[in-house]
């Protein structure tokens, strides 16, 4: 997961993260959890496409942020 550090994923939304509410949970087309911080005002839906910036990678997957706009 290191190797793709930076990389733009494009997310389906699930919704909150289950240990955080306030940042959002899904997975990417290679099946890649994502546990992302989302821009002020975002409020997607379960199965909104999101483009998230991988920032962080973990053996589960990455953290990142939601890229707005």
């Amino acid at each position: 997961n290191a190797q793709e550090l930076g990389t733009v994923f494009e997310v389906m939304y699930e919704g909150p993260s289950e240990r955080d509410a306030q940042k959002g949970a899904g997975r990417a087309r290679n099946n890649k959890a994502l546990v992302f911080t989302l821009p002020e005002g975002m409020t997607p839906r379960p199965g909104d496409l999101l483009a998230v910036r991988a920032e962080a990678a973990h053996l589960w997957g990455f953290s990142g942020t939601a890229l707005g706009g």
